[in-house]
């Protein structure tokens, strides 16, 4: 089975230039608290995944927003 992204969301600026860098046409749409669900409904969904925020205390070098 090939699978593509259709959409991710995110707010903090590292993870969406990860995801934009690796899927350059794939949208972010930003806040998921705030999307209309009608607006981007989509017909066929094959998996839908989310994950909680990652933390990056593991990484002191980067600063928490």
């Amino acid at each position: 089975m090939i699978t593509h992204p259709c959409g991710f969301f995110g707010n903090k600026a590292l993870p969406v230039a990860v995801l934009a860098h690796h899927y350059p046409d794939v949208p972010n749409l930003g806040d998921m608290t705030k999307i209309d669900g009608e607006q981007y409904y989509v017909e066929q969904l094959t998996l839908l995944s989310a994950a909680p925020p990652a933390r990056i205390s593991a990484l002191p070098e980067i600063a928490p927003e």
